[in-house]
């Protein structure tokens, strides 16, 4: 029989019942916040009707007992508040301590200061080699490279120097993503090897009649770039370079009379950059390859290969952090592969792919025991706008990753990747006068702003998931999270 619908049709009763409820129910501190529900939630519902926006929001103990939801089954766009689902995983199926490891092998033998065949870098899906958010890291590789051959006496390749990008597959770039943002440093693919953040830099000098290429870091020979550019008031200006093209073209505008304008583009074949780079550093030490050097995304036989040594990232922990306080899409979805990877081991390959985290779809359902309707993710970054969840299952997750109500920052790694509010990441701007403290992970793009994290209120600690869609200014929807912050929290 069809189970009747028992909320009491005058919803001002409604809410004194749930009121009531609530209070029984949540003894101790708990009662003066859900005093406070109703106020808190009608500086959302105006800023729905201000805006005409969409606004999911659900507010816990750090355990899960929910002290507040509105629209929290409601599907919305988070952003890179995704990245907390990634990060989380990351972290309960690899382990803080898990590492990349980078293996190099020489296939052939060493005689006569010669390897007798090639040298084969194999990735394990590392994305911090010589990263821009680790400068003090970069160069390693290489640099350790350069020993290991010497200490072996190497001062010639017979064959080549090659690197295998095959770990995840070829497809780095992710079909849900945007063309706009696809060429772009924060929408490069993302590959079985990465370098440099899979990154170029380039600097455009403006003062002449036309802006023009002043130089690029590092610099790529093999890429053709072609300006299709203005300088005007407008600064707005992106990059086109599909995945293992030797042609790229940066098109819109930049300001007039700028001599260093930064512009960062995608790298399209890191695995063919990065050998050809580390050919050039070994012959700059006296040890020439004699043959081309090649990216490889087909595995090549290893089984007559020995390794020569192992290069090893930082520390889980530490990459989550640098993930969620710069909101790096490229560690994201270096995170999501190798989830994906660990999470298909003894279950083929299906579970794997570029374009759907099926495997993290499937794990967090199980974990939250909901559908998959309310974890709908096309990436691990939150870069595709297809993405929907729901507030409800973000704080599913947020609940579930052991923050306890007193737990401190430094004992929890999920904790402590979160910025705090008002004086890091990217918000640092949000609660910038307010007395209370919250480490939280921000979403946006057009249209979309979130915000999920802990907030810290007389010692203990909440869960909180707040979800803004179809808003035509975001910072209105930041405006409005902080006003319901301060009212709920007061």
């Amino acid at each position: 029989m069809k189970q009747r619908d028992i909320k009491p049709r005058n919803a001002v009763v409604y809410n004194i019942m749930l009121l009531l409820f609530s209070l029984y129910a949540f003894p101790g501190i708990s009662q003066k916040l859900f005093a406070q529900q109703m106020p808190a939630i009608d500086i959302l519902k105006k800023f729905e009707a201000e805006h005409g926006a969409s606004v999911a929001i659900v507010v816990s103990t750090a355990d899960g007992k929910v002290l507040l939801r509105y629209n929290e089954e409601k599907r919305l766009c988070p952003a890179s508040v995704t990245k907390l689902f990634t990060t989380a995983a990351a972290l309960n199926v690899l382990g803080e301590d898990f590492r990349f490891t980078t293996r190099v092998y020489a296939d052939g033998a060493i005689r006569r200061h010669t390897l007798e065949g090639s040298l084969i870098i194999r990735g394990g899906g590392d994305p911090t080699i010589d990263s821009h958010y680790i400068p003090e890291d970069s160069g390693r590789l290489q640099r350790d490279l350069v020993m290991a051959l010497q200490q072996k006496g190497v001062e010639r390749i017979a064959g080549r120097v090659s690197v295998d990008a095959s770990r995840y597959g070829f497809e780095g770039v992710n079909a849900n993503w945007l063309m706009e943002d696809v060429g772009n440093y924060y929408g490069t693919g993302v590959y079985g090897f990465n370098l440099n953040d899979n990154s170029i830099t380039l600097y455009l000098n403006s003062y002449g009649a036309k802006p023009v290429i002043d130089s690029i870091d590092p610099a790529h020979p093999a890429l053709n770039w072609h300006l299709i550019l203005k300088t005007g008031k407008r600064d707005s200006v992106y990059c086109i370079v599909p995945p293992f093209s030797t042609q790229a073209l940066i098109t819109g505008s930049i300001p007039p009379k700028i001599r260093r304008y930064k512009l960062r583009a995608a790298m399209p074949d890191p695995a063919l950059f990065a050998a050809s780079m580390i050919r050039n550093k070994l012959a700059a030490y006296g040890i020439v390859a004699e043959q081309e050097a090649e990216g490889l995304y087909v595995r090549p036989d290893y089984r007559q290969a020995d390794v020569l040594m192992n290069y090893v990232s930082l520390p889980l922990d530490t990459i989550v952090r640098i993930t969620n306080y710069r909101s790096v899409n490229s560690y994201a979805e270096a995170l999501k592969n190798e989830v994906e990877l660990t999470l298909s081991q003894g279950r083929g390959s299906q579970l794997l792919s570029a374009n759907r985290p099926y495997g993290m779809i499937d794990y967090w359902t199980k974990r939250l025991k909901y559908s998959a309707r309310e974890l709908d993710l096309y990436d691990g970054s939150g870069l595709s706008p297809k993405g929907r969840v729901t507030a409800r299952a973000i704080n599913g997750m947020l609940t579930g990753m052991k923050v306890g109500k007193n737990t401190r920052p430094s004992e929890n790694a999920f904790l402590q990747s979160l910025p705090v509010a008002g004086e890091e990441g990217s918000v640092k701007s949000l609660l910038k006068n307010s007395r209370l403290h919250a480490r939280l992970k921000s979403g946006s793009m057009s249209g979309v702003q979130a915000y999920a994290g802990y907030v810290q209120w007389r010692g203990q600690w909440y869960a909180v998931s707040f979800i803004a869609n179809n808003q035509r200014e975001n910072s209105y929807a930041r405006k409005a999270f902080e006003q319901f912050l301060t009212k709920f929290f007061q």
